[in-house]
C-alpha cells in the first residue's frame, strides 16, 4: 500500500537503518516517548520541532525551513494523529527526498499510513493529498500507548470504528477497501473494551486496526460523521476527533435503510448480527450508542463542554463547510442541508 508497517517487540530498532543521518523530530513539548524513539538509532544529529495542538500550516512551514536549512534526510514524526499529519507535510511541502518514518502514540483513523494530511489555516481545516505525503514507514510500538488515559483511548477508538465503517458504506468502495475496512472495524470492535480498560495486549491489536482504516481510508477518504467533526471543530476551537463519537450513531441511523446490507455485513463481522439485514443493522446502531455510553463518551456537544448556542451562532459557517467536504458526495444518502440540521439538532438538544 506504499507505507512498510514494522510491529512486535523491538520495532523501534528498524529506525537503525537511518543510522548517521540528520533527523528532524516532530512531536510534543516534554514527550518522554521521544527519548525511547531517539535511543533506538545513532543519529548524525537531531533537529526537533515542537508542535501544540492542531497542525497549523504556519508551524509546518517552519518545519520545512528547518528540513531544508539542516539538511535532514529523514523526518520522524512521533504522536498522536495531529503530529503526524505535521510531519507528513513536512516532508511533502518541503519536496526533498527524505524518508518519512511515523511512530503513533495513540489510536486515530490510520493517519500513520495515509497519503494526506489536515492542517488548520484561518480558522478553518483543509486536507492535503498528495504521494509526497506517504511515510516510508511506520513503527507499531505497543509500549508507547500504555500511559494513555481512557478518555484518549475511548475517543481515539471511535474515531477508529468511524472511518472504518464510512468507508465500508462509501457508495464507491472497492472489494479490497471493504475488506480492509471489515478487519479493521470487527479488529477494534473486539480489542476496543479491553484497550480501553488497560487490559495486557490490547494495544497492539488497535494498533493493526488503525493500519487497516488506514488502508481503506486510502481507498475512499473521510466520510459524513468526520465531516461533521471537523466543522464544528473548527468552529468552536476544538480538535475534532473527540466529537467523531457524538455523531456516529445520528450518522448510522440516517444512513440505515440506504447502507442496510453493508451496516449488516459489519455487524456480523463483529459479532451483533440478527436473523435479517434490517435486524443486525439496528443491532450495529444500538451496539454503537452501548460501547460509547460504557467508555464514559459524551453522547451530546453539551456534555463535551460545547455551548449548543455557540454551535448554532456558527451554524451556516458549518453547514457550508460539511456540504463541500468530499466525503458527502459519497455518503450513501444524500447529504442537504435539511439532513444536516437534524444531526445538529440532535447533538445539540435543539428541537
Amino acid at each position: 500500500m506504499g507505507t512498510e508497517v514494522i510491529s512486535g517487540e523491538g520495532s523501534l530498532s528498524v529506525l537503525s537503518r537511518w543510522e548517521g543521518e540528520g533527523l528532524l523530530l516532530v512531536s510534543t513539548q516534554g514527550d518522554g516517548k521521544v527519548q525511547k524513539a531517539v535511543q533506538a538509532a545513532r543519529w548524525g544529529k537531531i533537529c526537533r520541532l515542537e508542535v501544540f495542538g492542531e497542525p497549523a500550516l504556519s508551524r509546518v512551514m517552519e518545519g520545512v525551513q528547518l528540513l531544508k536549512q539542516e539538511d535532514c534526510t529523514v523526518v520522524v514524526g512521533l504522536g498522536d494523529g495531529r503530529i503526524l499529519d505535521c510531519a507528513k507535510a513536512i516532508r511533502g511541502f518541503s519536496q526533498k527526498a527524505a524518508a518519512l518514518i511515523t511512530i503513533p502514540t495513540a489510536p486515530g483513523c490510520g493517519r500513520e499510513v495515509t497519503a494526506e494530511a489536515r492542517l488548520l489555516h484561518r480558522g478553518q481545516y483543509h486536507r492535503f493529498a498528495h504521494e509526497s505525503l506517504q511515510p516510508t514507514a511506520t513503527v507499531l510500538d505497543s509500549t508507547l500507548l500504555g500511559d494513555l488515559p481512557r478518555g484518549s483511548r475511548g475517543e481515539g477508538g471511535f474515531c477508529l470504528l468511524a472511518q472504518a465503517l464510512e468507508s465500508f458504506s462509501h457508495r464507491e468502495a472497492g472489494e479490497l477497501c471493504r475488506l480492509f475496512a471489515r478487519e479493521g472495524f470487527s479488529a477494534c470492535w473486539g480489542a476496543l473494551p479491553g484497550f480501553w480498560g488497560g487490559r495486557a495486549g490490547m494495544e497492539g491489536r488497535v494498533q493493526m486496526a488503525s493500519v487497516l482504516a488506514g488502508f481503506a481510508r486510502s481507498c475512499t477518504g473521510g466520510g459524513l460523521c468526520q465531516a461533521l467533526a471537523e466543522a464544528v471543530g473548527a468552529a468552536v476551537h476544538r480538535d475534532p476527533e473527540p466529537l467523531t463519537g457524538i455523531f456516529l450513531p445520528g450518522v448510522i441511523r440516517c444512513n440505515l435503510h440506504a447502507a442496510q446490507r453493508q451496516y449488516a455485513q459489519l455487524a456480523r463481522a463483529a459479532g451483533m448480527g440478527g436473523s435479517s439485514d434490517s435486524i443486525s443493522g439496528e443491532n450495529l446502531l444500538k451496539g454503537v450508542i452501548r460501547l460509547r455510553r460504557e467508555l464514559g463518551l459524551p453522547q451530546s456537544l453539551a456534555q463535551a463542554g460545547i455551548s449548543p448556542g455557540t454551535v448554532w451562532s456558527s451554524s451556516r459557517e458549518i453547514l457550508g463547510q460539511v456540504l463541500s467536504a468530499p466525503g458527502c458526495r459519497t455518503n450513501p444518502v444524500a447529504v442537504d442541508d435539511y439532513l444536516l440540521r437534524r444531526l445538529l439538532e440532535e447533538v445539540t438538544g435543539r428541537k
